[in-house]
């Protein structure tokens, strides 16, 4: 009995073990599968946002760029200019077509729903929304760089700590001048002062204007996206190209820049919710070595000065992109969505084989239990049963007999009760004794 006792103890032990580490791989195994699945809903939702760009206007574009590689490489000429100051224009009337192909259901964005319960305040972002904006932004923007094939010719916009701080500084200047920009359009004035105040003498600014005001993160998601998809590919609706121009960054072709430092910020003026998009090309002047952007003061020397202010400013500094590793997250998701599929299945085995050995031993002591129980009940019995047998008289090696009745009475409370016996039966007793019948010695 001890010994089932000791082998079950053991196998609790095992099996509560096992339990416990079935129990927290399991857990292990729930995180990783939410984890990857948010990663998989943050591409899937990049993906629905990506401008979609039509097959007819990545053919304009191939063009485009064979007539600027035409241009550069014959000569510059006249004839030269005209095919590809045409080709450009082809290719944006082209664009132009495609704005209806981003419409799906009525909408234009397509975020995440929680995203609506989140505050904001126009005129004081936090950095952690001002930096998922315009790094949003710069994602989209590189995509329709990329799919037509410009990149190589306007390098890629990035998002950088300076640029941020001066797209804050001018977007507070419209709130300081109380510019009305849904009526008048840019704030010229502010946006120059801002900028120089990191050393550039100017910076391309492309706005967005709505008379709604803007309180959550979804809606203003919403109006960036829309601000975008409406400046690169319904430009002409405000007759226009200077947006698409100035986003793709088809104005500093000829200067190749290897990228756009670029910035976003936002304001809530005169009852108007504003999205400011501000860049600046990485472009060099031959002569001075300094940014083309920083070439303003009284003379070389303020050129120099105003690059080390935009540098100090942290105006190449960039900052991270979390949009740029969304594909590395899932991977590095799905790996430990893998790896705690595997600890699982261990632990569940594990658990399953010690559940099966637990049930094995409890039943052999369960059993062993009841055979114990037996045993005691029937050496109970049989020490009643003894206790109940009629008891020798040695001195006159008589027999009393057992009154039933008395025997029966004391049975109910566990005695053997034995009463008085009449002389004839005793003298009867007596004499079989005698003449050796019967009876007992």
């Amino acid at each position: 009995m001890a010994n089932a006792q000791k082998e079950y103890a053991l196998a609790k032990l095992a099996y509560d073990k096992t339990l416990t580490d079935y129990t927290a791989t399991q857990k292990a195994l729930n995180d990783a599968q939410a984890n990857e699945k948010k990663a998989q809903d943050a591409i899937t939702n990049l993906e629905k946002n990506k401008l979609i760009v039509s097959d007819a206007s990545k053919q304009k574009a191939q063009a485009y760029v064979k007539a600027y590689n035409d241009y550069v490489n014959g000569g510059k000429t006249d004839a030269l200019l005209r095919t590809f100051t045409h080709a450009e224009h082809e290719m944006l009337m082209q664009l132009q077509k495609d704005y209806t192909l981003n419409i799906k259901n009525n909408e234009v964005y397509f975020g995440d729903e929680a995203d609506k319960n989140v505050a904001v305040d126009l005129n004081n972002l936090s950095q952690a929304v001002q930096e998922d904006l315009a790094n949003f932004v710069a994602t989209l923007l590189n995509d329709v760089r990329d799919q037509l094939g410009l990149t190589p010719y306007v390098g890629k916009v990035v998002v950088t700590k300076g640029m941020l701080d001066m797209s804050n500084a001018i977007a507070k200047n419209y709130v300081f001048d109380n510019w009305d920009a849904y009526h008048n359009a840019h704030d010229d004035s502010g946006v120059q002062k801002g900028a120089q105040q990191f050393g550039m003498k100017d910076a391309d600014e492309n706005l967005g204007s709505y008379t709604s005001k803007i309180t959550n993160l979804y809606d203003l998601k919403e109006i960036v996206k829309n601000s975008l998809l409406s400046q690169i590919l319904d430009d002409f609706h405000y007759n226009t190209v200077g947006h698409v121009m100035s986003l793709l960054g088809l104005n500093y072709i000829t200067d190749k820049p290897s990228e756009t430092f670029f910035g976003v910020s936002t304001s809530y003026v005169q009852e108007s919710s504003n999205v400011h998009f501000h860049l600046i090309p990485n472009t060099t002047d031959e002569d001075f070595g300094y940014m083309k952007y920083a070439d303003w003061g009284m003379n070389g020397d303020f050129g120099k000065k105003n690059q080390e202010t935009f540098d100090q400013a942290g105006g190449k500094q960039e900052i991270n992109n979390p949009y740029a590793t969304l594909q590395n997250n899932l991977n590095n998701a799905k790996a430990e969505t893998s790896k705690a599929q595997t600890k699982f299945d261990v632990a569940e085995k594990t658990k399953n084989q010690a559940e099966k050995t637990f049930l094995e031993k409890q039943s052999e002591m369960n059993g062993e239990t009841s055979r114990q129980k037996q045993i005691q009940n029937s050496l109970h019995e049989a020490t009643m049963s003894a206790e109940c047998q009629p008891k020798r008289l040695s001195s006159t090696s008589k027999m009393w007999k057992t009154d039933s009745k008395q025997q029966n009475a004391g049975s109910k409370d566990g005695r053997c009760l034995h009463g008085k016996r009449s002389r004839k039966e005793a003298s009867h007793g007596r004499g079989e004794s005698r003449n050796g019948k019967g009876g007992n010695r």
